[in-house]
Protein backbone atom coordinates (compact mmCIF):
# COMPACT_ATOMS: atom_id res chain seq x y z
CA UNK A 1 0.00 0.00 0.00
CA UNK A 2 1.06 3.28 -0.55
CA UNK A 3 0.96 6.28 1.69
CA UNK A 4 -2.36 7.74 -0.20
CA UNK A 5 -4.40 4.26 0.22
CA UNK A 6 -3.07 4.41 3.60
CA UNK A 7 -4.70 7.86 4.33
CA UNK A 8 -8.25 6.99 2.57
CA UNK A 9 -8.04 3.46 4.75
CA UNK A 10 -7.55 6.19 8.01
CA UNK A 11 -10.08 8.00 6.80
CA UNK A 12 -12.48 5.56 5.69
CA UNK A 13 -12.00 4.03 9.24
CA UNK A 14 -12.65 7.40 11.19
CA UNK A 15 -9.45 6.66 12.91
CA UNK A 16 -9.13 10.53 12.59
CA UNK A 17 -11.05 13.41 13.05
CA UNK A 18 -12.10 16.00 10.25
CA UNK A 19 -13.84 18.71 9.49
CA UNK A 20 -16.65 16.47 8.13
CA UNK A 21 -16.29 15.05 11.53
CA UNK A 22 -16.95 17.96 13.75
CA UNK A 23 -19.63 19.34 11.72
CA UNK A 24 -21.58 16.05 11.92
CA UNK A 25 -21.37 15.74 15.81
CA UNK A 26 -22.27 19.22 16.14
CA UNK A 27 -24.88 18.75 13.78
CA UNK A 28 -26.28 16.12 16.30
CA UNK A 29 -25.54 17.83 19.14
CA UNK A 30 -27.92 20.15 18.42
CA UNK A 31 -30.39 17.92 16.90
CA UNK A 32 -30.03 15.78 20.23
CA UNK A 33 -30.34 19.05 22.74
CA UNK A 34 -33.70 19.93 21.03
CA UNK A 35 -35.34 16.73 21.16
CA UNK A 36 -34.40 16.64 25.10
CA UNK A 37 -35.87 20.04 25.31
CA UNK A 38 -38.89 19.28 23.45
CA UNK A 39 -39.25 16.12 25.43
CA UNK A 40 -38.85 17.95 28.87
CA UNK A 41 -41.40 20.79 27.49
CA UNK A 42 -43.67 17.66 27.02
CA UNK A 43 -43.35 16.39 30.44
CA UNK A 44 -43.71 19.02 32.31
CA UNK A 45 -47.20 19.67 30.89
CA UNK A 46 -47.93 16.48 31.67
CA UNK A 47 -46.61 16.62 35.34
CA UNK A 48 -48.23 20.36 35.57
CA UNK A 49 -51.79 18.77 34.84
CA UNK A 50 -51.38 16.33 37.31
CA UNK A 51 -50.49 18.47 39.60
CA UNK A 52 -46.51 17.49 39.92
CA UNK A 53 -44.33 20.07 41.37
CA UNK A 54 -41.82 17.95 38.79
CA UNK A 55 -42.73 20.40 35.90
CA UNK A 56 -40.24 23.24 37.34
CA UNK A 57 -37.32 21.30 37.38
CA UNK A 58 -38.42 19.85 34.00
CA UNK A 59 -39.35 23.53 33.01
CA UNK A 60 -35.88 24.38 34.31
CA UNK A 61 -33.83 22.12 31.42
CA UNK A 62 -35.33 24.78 28.57
CA UNK A 63 -34.30 27.99 30.66
CA UNK A 64 -30.94 26.36 31.15
CA UNK A 65 -30.80 25.25 27.60
CA UNK A 66 -31.95 29.07 26.56
CA UNK A 67 -29.44 30.64 29.11
CA UNK A 68 -26.19 28.29 27.10
CA UNK A 69 -27.28 29.51 24.24
CA UNK A 70 -27.57 33.27 25.38
CA UNK A 71 -23.90 32.78 26.40
CA UNK A 72 -22.75 31.01 23.46
CA UNK A 73 -24.21 34.09 21.17
CA UNK A 74 -22.41 36.60 23.52
CA UNK A 75 -19.45 34.39 23.61
CA UNK A 76 -19.45 35.12 19.85
CA UNK A 77 -20.75 38.20 18.76
CA UNK A 78 -19.96 39.93 21.94
CA UNK A 79 -23.33 41.49 21.75
CA UNK A 80 -24.57 42.03 25.63
CA UNK A 81 -28.04 41.61 24.98
CA UNK A 82 -26.97 37.82 24.85
CA UNK A 83 -25.38 38.06 27.74
CA UNK A 84 -28.25 39.57 29.33
CA UNK A 85 -30.79 36.81 27.77
CA UNK A 86 -28.57 34.16 29.60
CA UNK A 87 -28.62 35.69 32.65
CA UNK A 88 -32.36 36.04 32.90
CA UNK A 89 -32.70 32.70 31.57
CA UNK A 90 -30.56 30.82 34.15
CA UNK A 91 -31.91 32.93 37.04
CA UNK A 92 -35.24 31.67 35.73
CA UNK A 93 -33.70 28.03 35.89
CA UNK A 94 -32.19 28.96 39.35
CA UNK A 95 -35.30 30.43 40.98
CA UNK A 96 -37.55 27.12 39.18
CA UNK A 97 -35.44 24.89 40.98
CA UNK A 98 -35.13 26.47 43.99
CA UNK A 99 -39.03 26.30 44.19
CA UNK A 100 -38.97 22.83 43.23
CA UNK A 101 -35.88 21.67 45.88
CA UNK A 102 -37.25 24.12 48.90
CA UNK A 103 -39.88 21.43 50.44
CA UNK A 104 -37.35 18.78 50.71
CA UNK A 105 -34.49 20.86 51.44
CA UNK A 106 -35.99 22.95 54.03
CA UNK A 107 -36.25 19.12 55.74
CA UNK A 108 -32.26 18.67 55.33
CA UNK A 109 -30.65 21.89 54.71
CA UNK A 110 -30.88 25.30 55.70
CA UNK A 111 -32.19 27.99 53.02
CA UNK A 112 -28.89 29.53 52.46
CA UNK A 113 -27.82 25.70 51.12
CA UNK A 114 -30.82 25.70 48.87
CA UNK A 115 -30.38 28.98 47.42
CA UNK A 116 -26.07 27.80 46.94
CA UNK A 117 -27.64 24.70 45.23
CA UNK A 118 -29.89 26.69 42.87
CA UNK A 119 -26.83 29.33 42.07
CA UNK A 120 -24.28 26.38 41.72
CA UNK A 121 -26.70 24.96 39.41
CA UNK A 122 -26.80 28.46 37.42
CA UNK A 123 -23.08 28.48 37.59
CA UNK A 124 -22.69 24.84 36.08
CA UNK A 125 -24.35 26.06 33.09
CA UNK A 126 -22.22 28.99 32.55
CA UNK A 127 -19.14 27.19 32.75
CA UNK A 128 -20.40 24.72 30.16
CA UNK A 129 -19.81 27.28 27.72
CA UNK A 130 -16.95 29.38 29.07
CA UNK A 131 -14.67 26.12 29.32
Amino acid sequence: MDRSEDLKQVRDLHLVRDERDREVEAAAGLRAGNAVVLVSQLLSAVCLLQDDPAWMALLSLTLVWGGVKGFWRFRQDQERIYLVWGLLTCAGAAALLLAYLMPSLRRMFTTGSAVALALFTALAAVLSVVA
